[in-house]
């Protein structure tokens, strides 16, 4: 099936084919009628000169002689194809050597100017032959005037002559012109090509250039919208593929126990232990779908939720909200610094620093401390610099190794699996952190020292 995409599309080649052969033809047609034009202007100058020169010549020789005579010598001794006439002074036609029936020729503009000025040389259209005509004239003694008269040929005919060489060079030029147009059209082409191959764009015209570069850049935005749509790929799959591990896990759990309670082979302490456990594995799981919900939510636009945030007044709730936890795991929890007001989303901010707070009570020992702090960083002494809210929380846990701390933003990663295993720990936490300060135009760092504890940091424009 023929491909419709280039329907009604021109060639390059023919388009250039065409102009070169209309340029060229234009050219030579417009050569051709100048040299033609020329070369008549030319011609007529010489005719009338030859034929002056004639009537000056057969003047002389008819000077000296009667008017019997002059028409004797015109009969006898001036046969030709030029037409020969013997006007009288009163304007008389005394002999015509093409029609002795001549009637009155003393109102003929060469006649009139020739007895004036005693030669004259005139081109124009003969009424009584209906013909463009060539005259000279020469005024005789005793006022006779002698004119001579030849037909003059019509510009068509004479550029008629040109027509067959004209021709021949139009078939020439059409052939060069063919061969020119290949050759330029490859030359045109050949940038293009080599972008459609993938390579560097060779050295093109200066014309061609602005639209090389545009494609080039349009190029380079399709290739890294293909790999931002790989790399979303691929972070799709593994999401898949990490949620599907996830979920497996406590399903067959749940799943097992269910069948050994439901076979009634299990007594009843070990019911109890084994709907303990169901219990948990069906919270890790409700845990794990909220933050996949909550990463999906994080997706959406945030619209009209933007607002101001007092960000000490968040620290003190979420860490409000976190005291029954904390209490439980024997860890104290603190808020430090002033009031600071950014413009951001409060919920994506309460959930961020729910789950910092969150993990660094998990992962701290009995009698340490949680510290949150709320401060302005001005960047001094950095080019540029602007201010920004930062909010630090601060564990004394077991540190993170430099190795792992460019991974612990990733879906799913745990720096301590089995730690995170007994906590409940989803390994989304830190990714759904990340996620909630960018979607509020801020950043997230992390700085640890193994064995001293870690301190993550959410910095927030003001």
């Amino acid at each position: 099936m023929a491909d419709g995409r280039g329907t009604g599309r021109r060639r390059l080649s023919t388009t250039v084919f065409a102009a070169l052969v209309a340029s060229a033809l234009a050219c030579v047609l417009a050569a051709f009628l100048g040299t033609a034009a020329v070369y008549y202007a030319t011609h007529e100058a010489g005719e009338a000169q030859r034929l002056a020169a004639l009537a000056e010549e057969a003047g002389a020789t008819l000077g000296p002689l009667d008017a019997d005579g002059r028409r004797a010598m015109l009969a006898a001794q001036l046969p030709g194809p030029e037409r020969y006439t013997l006007v009288s002074s009163d304007g008389e036609v005394l002999f015509d050597s093409a029609d002795d029936d001549a009637g009155y020729h003393g109102d003929r503009p060469e006649v009139l100017e020739a007895e004036k000025a005693g030669s004259a040389s005139v081109s124009r259209h003969s009424a009584t032959l209906d013909r463009d005509m060539l005259y000279a004239a020469q005024r005789l003694a005793g006022g006779d005037v002698l004119r001579i008269a030849e037909e003059r040929e019509s510009f068509a005919a004479f550029a008629g002559s040109f027509v067959l060489p004209a021709a021949a060079v139009m078939a020439a030029v059409s052939a060069l012109a063919a061969v020119a147009s290949r050759l330029i059209t490859r030359r045109i082409v050949a940038p293009f090509a080599a972008l459609d191959d993938g390579l560097p764009a060779p050295d093109c015209y200066r014309e061609v250039a602005p639209l090389i570069e545009r494609i080039e850049d349009q190029q380079a935005r399709l290739r890294e919208q293909n790999l931002e749509l790989a790399r979303a790929d691929t972070i799709r799959r593994d999401f898949s593929a990490n949620v599907s591990h996830e979920m497996k896990t406590p399903l067959q759990i749940i799943s097992g126990y269910a069948e050994i309670i439901d076979q009634g082979i299990a007594d009843e302490a070990d019911t109890r232990t084994f709907a303990h456990i169901i219990h948990d594995e069906a919270q890790r799981m409700r845990s794990l779908i909220d933050d996949v919900l909550t990463l999906s939510r994080m997706d959406e636009p945030l619209g009209a939720e933007q607002g101001p945030v007092d960000l000490l007044d968040l620290a003190g709730s979420v860490l409000r909200r976190m005291a029954p936890v904390a209490d439980a795991a024997e860890v104290g929890l603190r808020a430090l610094g002033s009031p600071i007001t950014v413009e951001a989303n409060a919920r994506l901010l309460d959930q961020a620093l729910s789950n910092l707070v969150e993990n660094a009570v998990r992962y701290s020992p009995a009698g340490s401390q949680v510290t949150v702090t709320v401060a302005k960083d001005c960047h001094p002494g950095e080019p540029g610099a602007v201010a920004e809210a930062v909010v630090s929380v601060r564990d004394e846990g077991c540190g993170i190794a430099a190795d792992e701390q460019d991974k612990v933003f990733e879906r799913f990663y745990r720096v301590d699996k089995s730690r995170s295993k007994e906590t409940g720990g989803t390994g989304l936490g830190l990714a759904i952190v990340k996620h909630a300060v960018e979607q509020c135009g801020g950043t997230v760092e992390l700085e640890s020292t193994p064995g001293e504890g870690s301190v993550f940091r959410l910095r927030l424009p003001l």
